[in-house]
C-alpha cells in the first residue's frame, strides 16, 4: 500500500490511491456495514464486537505514539509536551481512579466526538490541499462544517446523550431543563443550515474564481456526516452505534499514519532507526499492525469497551485503574494530535507530497501560548470543577435526574431498562418501561428475565412463561432463569392435569 502522491513528482487527488482511498478514507461505511451486520446475524456481537471495538478504540492510538516518540525532528521541537503531558494525565487519571470519581468519563466523550470531527476535517484540508485549494475562508467553514454536523448528531443521538447526562449528573452537575435543551437544539440546527449555506456559497464562489476543491472532499464529507449520524442517531444497540464509526475512524488514523511514515522513509527523509525499521515498504505493515493489536490488547484486560454506562455508575474496583490509564492514553491521543498533524504546516504538507501554492505557501507554525492555553483550559477546567462537586456532594443518579435524561432520549433502551430497576417497587410503571425495553431490543436478556418476574408475581404464568424462554434464548447460561423457566413449566402442566381430571 503506497501512497501515489509520495512515489513521483506528478501532483494526485489521493492520498494512497482511487482503491484504498476509497476503501480506507472515503466510501469505508459501504463495506463496514454490511460486514458488521454479517457479524451481528451470526455470531454473538456482545464478545466478537467489544473485542473488537476495544483492540481498535485504544490501538488507534499507538501510532500517534510512534509518530510523536519516532521523529527526531518532531521530539525536539516539542520536547516538553511529549515528556510532561503523560505524566500529567496519568498523574490525574489515577487520582480520580483512587477517589472513584466520574467526571473524566464525561470529559472524553465530549473530546471524543470532536477529536472524531477534526479528524474528519484534517482529511478534508488534505484533499483540498492537493488541488490548491488553501483559501482561509474555505478552511474555517470546512471546520465549521464538521463541528457542526458532529454535535447536531449528538443532540438526537439516544446513546451519546445518555452517556452525556449520566457522567453529568453523577459528577454532580444540575438539573438541566428538557424545554431549555430542546431550544438549544433548534438553535444548532438553525446554526448548522447557516453554516451549510455559507459553505455552499463560498465553494460556488470558489469554483467560479478558478480555485475549486476537490470532489473528493465533498464525497467525504457527505460519507462521513451520513455515517456518523446513522451510526449514533439511527442505531439504538449502544455497542453497534459505538462499533461502526469507531471502525471507520480507526481506519483512517491508522492507515494515514502508514502512509505517511512510509513515504518519510522511503523517500530517506526518517531520521530515527526506529522510524526506519517499522515503516520501512513492504512486510513492515504487519508489524506495525501487530503494535497496534498489541496495545489494544490494554482495552480488553480494562474491560473498557464493555464499560457502558450501567457498569460505569456501578463501578468495579478490580479493572478502575488499568481503566483510568486507557482513558489517560485516550487523552494523549486527542492532545497529540492537536498538534502533530497539521495539515497547514508547510513540513508536514511536503512530507505528504503537498506542494504549496505560489503566495499561499504555509510557514512553519511556531509556539503560540493562547492555542495551548485553551487547549488546556478545556480539560483543566471540567476536571477540577466536576472532580470537587462530586468529591464533596456524593451525588447519585436519582427519580428526576432519570426522568429527565428520557425526556432527552425516549427510546434509548438502555435508560429505560435503568429506570425500569430504580422503580422495583413501583411494579406497574416498571413494567411499561420493561416493555419499552423489549419492544425496542427484545434479546436483552435481563429485561426479559425481569419481566418474567413481573408476570409470575402476578399469577399470569403463560406470560412468565414467555418471558423467561426468550430470557433463556438470550442467555443460556442464566441458571435463575432456566430453574424458573423450569418451574412455570411445571406447574402450568400441574394445572393442565388438574383441570383434564
Amino acid at each position: 500500500m503506497k501512497a501515489a502522491s509520495l512515489s513521483g513528482s506528478k501532483p494526485s487527488l489521493w492520498i494512497l490511491n482511487p482503491t484504498w482511498d476509497m476503501l480506507l478514507f472515503i466510501l469505508a461505511p459501504v463495506w463496514i456495514i454490511p460486514v458488521i451486520w454479517c457479524l451481528k446475524d451470526r455470531t454473538d456481537l456482545n464478545s466478537i464486537g467489544t473485542i473488537i471495538l476495544a483492540l481498535g478504540a485504544t490501538g488507534h492510538h499507538m501510532p500517534g505514539l510512534i509518530r510523536a516518540y519516532t521523529d527526531p525532528q518532531l521530539f525536539r521541537r516539542y520536547r516538553w509536551r511529549f515528556i510532561l503531558s503523560p505524566i500529567f494525565f496519568i498523574s490525574v487519571c489515577m487520582a480520580f481512579a483512587y477517589l472513584d470519581l466520574h467526571g473524566l468519563f464525561l470529559i472524553v466523550v465530549i473530546w471524543g466526538s470532536w477529536h472524531g470531527a477534526m479528524q474528519v476535517n484534517g482529511f478534508l484540508r488534505i484533499y483540498d490541499s492537493k488541488v490548491g485549494s488553501v483559501s482561509r475562508a474555505t478552511a474555517k467553514l470546512d471546520w465549521a462544517m464538521c463541528l457542526a454536523w458532529f454535535g447536531g448528531a449528538i443532540l438526537y443521538s439516544p446513546v451519546k446523550l445518555t452517556a452525556i447526562f449520566a457522567f453529568f449528573y453523577q459528577s454532580g452537575g444540575t438539573l438541566i431543563s428538557p424545554q431549555g435543551f430542546f431550544l438549544f437544539r433548534d438553535a444548532w440546527v438553525l446554526l448548522t443550515v447557516g453554516i451549510t449555506m455559507a459553505f455552499a456559497a463560498n465553494a460556488w464562489q470558489q469554483a467560479r474564481r478558478g480555485l475549486p476543491s476537490s470532489p473528493l472532499k465533498f464525497l467525504l464529507m457527505a460519507s462521513t456526516f451520513g455515517f456518523w449520524w446513522f451510526s449514533i442517531v439511527m442505531i439504538n444497540n449502544v455497542l453497534l452505534s459505538v462499533l461502526l464509526f469507531e471502525i471507520f475512524h480507526d481506519l483512517q488514523y491508522s492507515a494515514l499514519v502508514w502512509v505517511y511514515n512510509e513515504g518519510r522513509v522511503a523517500k530517506n527523509m526518517a531520521a530515527s532507526s526506529v522510524e526506519r525499521f517499522i515503516f520501512r515498504p513492504g512486510w513492515r505493515i504487519v508489524l506495525f499492525a501487530a503494535l497496534i493489536l498489541a496495545y489494544g490488547y490494554f482495552g480488553i484486560a480494562s474491560g473498557y469497551a464493555t464499560t457502558t454506562m450501567p457498569r460505569l455508575l456501578g463501578g468495579g474496583e478490580s479493572s478502575r485503574y488499568l481503566v483510568h490509564f486507557i482513558i489517560a492514553s485516550t487523552f494523549l491521543h486527542f492532545y497529540f494530535d492537536g498538534f502533530i498533524w497539521r495539515v497547514r504546516e508547510s513540513g508536514f504538507r511536503k512530507d505528504l507530497g503537498i506542494k504549496d501554492i505560489a503566495g499561499n505557501a504555509v510557514r512553519q507554525h511556531h509556539f503560540s501560548w493562547k492555542p495551548a492555553v485553551l487547549k488546556w483550559a478545556l480539560f483543566v477546567i471540567p476536571a477540577i470543577f466536576f472532580g470537587l462537586t462530586e468529591y464533596y456532594h456524593h451525588p447519585l443518579l436519582a427519580g428526576p435526574q432519570f426522568q429527565t435524561m428520557l425526556q432527552f432520549s425516549p427510546n434509548e433502551w438502555h435508560l429505560n431498562f435503568i429506570v425500569a430497576e430504580a422503580m422495583g417497587s413501583d411494579e406497574a410503571h416498571s413494567l411499561a418501561y420493561l416493555q419499552k425495553v423489549v419492544a425496542i431490543q427484545p434479546d436483552f436478556a435481563p429485561a426479559q428475565k425481569m419481566l418474567g418476574e413481573i408476570f409470575d408475581r402476578r399469577g399470569l404464568s403463560d406470560s412468565a412463561l414467555v418471558h423467561y424462554q426468550l430470557a433463556v434464548n438470550s442467555n443460556p447460561l442464566d441458571g435463575e432463569s432456566l430453574d424458573s423457566l423450569e418451574s412455570i413449566r411445571k406447574r402450568i402442566s400441574m394445572d393442565l392435569l388438574r383441570k383434564s381430571s
